[in-house]
């Protein structure tokens, strides 16, 4: 058997606002790959942003999920998702090494920090929001880098060989 049957696949759950769909979608352009190799699967939750019910698919999406890939932004923080139980069930699975959450700092937030996310590490590494950077490109490509990190340790894969994954 190979090593690339072994390797679980890993469910992903991005939660964002709607003014931040772009960003969003171009962080999924630069998971593509892994999810043409069935290596990853993501689930959109932006419905859940808007207010619009849970579908029966989405509520399961939203609870199997692997990872959570949470886009902060002034918008995400007006809604109401960072005050729901969905959030508290997240972080639960995520205190309990059931689940990991990756806020990605997307625009300048204030307050942010002070929220129940606000206590979890925090992508991009150095702290500056994708909107602060000059080279967006580089900066996506470091965020999906340590993204790729998070899959191979949830897949089971031990490794740093950067080809495999």
């Amino acid at each position: 058997m190979s090593k690339q049957a072994v390797l679980k696949s890993v469910k992903f759950f991005f939660l964002y606002a709607s003014q931040d769909k772009k960003i969003a979608e171009t962080i999924n352009h630069y998971l593509t790959p892994l999810v043409k190799l069935g290596r990853i699967k993501i689930d959109d939750g932006s419905e859940i942003i808007s207010g619009a019910e849970w579908s029966i698919e989405l509520r399961e999406s939203f609870n199997e999920a692997d990872v959570y890939l949470i886009f902060i932004s002034p918008d995400l923080m007006a809604s109401d998702f960072c005050y729901q139980d969905d959030l508290k069930l997240a972080l639960e699975k995520h205190e309990n090494k059931k689940a990991v959450i990756l806020p990605i700092l997307v625009k300048m937030t204030p307050f942010w920090k002070e929220l129940i996310i606000g206590k979890l590490d925090y992508l991009p590494i150095d702290g500056k929001a994708i909107s602060q950077w000059k080279n967006e490109e580089e900066v996506l490509f470091d965020i999906t880098k340590y993204i790729k990190k998070v899959i191979k340790k949830i897949a089971g894969k031990d490794d740093d060989n950067q080809d495999e994954i």
